[in-house]
C-alpha cells in the first residue's frame, strides 16, 4: 500500500506543480484550478491522512457508546448534552469530524429510547464445552421485551462474518445460561461519516450450523496441516 501511495503521489505532484504556472488566470478555469490547489491535493491523495480522517468519526461515536453502555445514570445524563465542541476539544479532532460523531452518537441514543433498549451485562467472556471455542460478548440486554445480543461495530458496512460471530455467542450463552438469545443486533457507525446503521435478526439457525461447520473444518485442517 505504502508503495502504491508513493506512486499515485508522483503523478499528482507533476500535475500539481503544472497546474500551478497556470492558476494566475483571471479566467473561470483559472478560479478552478486555484480552488483545486486550495483544497490540499496532495493531502487528500496520501493514504494515510485519508484513513486517519476516515476511522476518527466512527470510532469516536463507537467510543461515547461504550461509555453510555458501561455508565450509570449520571454518566448517560452527561453523555446526552455532550456538544460537537466538547467532542472535538475531549478527542483533539475538528468540528467537522466532531459534528458526525456527535450525529451518530444522537442516532444511537434515539435508537435505544425507541427501541427501550435495557442493558444486563457488558464485555461478557465466556467458553464452549461442547464446541471448544471461546469469545466475548459485547452487550446483553433486551430490545422491545426481547433478550437479546447486541455488537458494535466501526466499519464500512455490515458483513456476513458479523453474523457468524453472533451466533457462535449466541451458541456460547445458550449452552451455560438462561434466557436464550432471541434476537440478534448489530450497530454499525461507518469509519467516514460516523453514520449510523442498525440491523437485527431472530432467525438464527442457519448461522449457528454454518459456524458450527466452520468450526469443525477448522479442527480437520488442524490435523490436515500436522501430515505435512
Amino acid at each position: 500500500m505504502y508503495w502504491a501511495n508513493n506512486v499515485a503521489k508522483e503523478v499528482l505532484e507533476e500535475a500539481h506543480d503544472l497546474l500551478k504556472n497556470h492558476a494566475q488566470l483571471t479566467t473561470t478555469k483559472g478560479r478552478a484550478l486555484r480552488d483545486y490547489l486550495r483544497s490540499n491535493p496532495m493531502q487528500r491523495a496520501d493514504y494515510k491522512n485519508v484513513s486517519a480522517k476516515a476511522c476518527s468519526a466512527g470510532s469516536i461515536a463507537h467510543d461515547l457508546v461504550e461509555l453510555w453502555v458501561h455508565g450509570n445514570k449520571t454518566i448517560r445524563s452527561n453523555l446526552a448534552r455532550t456538544t460537537p465542541r466538547m467532542i472535538a476539544v475531549n478527542n483533539k479532532t475538528t468540528m467537522e469530524i466532531a459534528k458526525l460523531a456527535h450525529r451518530a452518537f444522537q442516532a444511537f441514543l434515539e435508537w435505544a429510547k425507541l427501541n427501550k433498549f435495557d442493558l444486563w451485562e457488558t464485555e461478557v467472556p465466556m467458553v464452549s464445552d461442547e464446541h471448544n471455542f471461546g469469545g466475548t460478548l459485547d452487550c446483553l440486554g433486551t430490545v422491545k421485551g426481547k433478550f437479546c445480543l447486541l455488537d458494535w461495530k466501526t466499519s464500512k458496512a455490515l458483513y456476513a462474518d458479523y453474523l457468524l460471530q453472533l451466533a457462535a455467542y449466541t451458541l456460547i450463552w445458550n449452552e451455560n445460561y438462561d434466557p436464550p438469545i432471541e434476537e440478534v443486533h448489530l450497530v454499525r457507525f461507518d469509519k467516514l461519516t460516523g453514520e449510523f446503521e442498525h440491523f437485527h435478526t431472530d432467525d438464527l439457525e442457519d448461522l449457528k450450523d454454518a459456524f458450527i461447520r466452520m468450526r469443525e473444518l477448522y479442527t480437520i485442517m488442524q490435523q490436515v496441516e500436522k501430515r505435512i
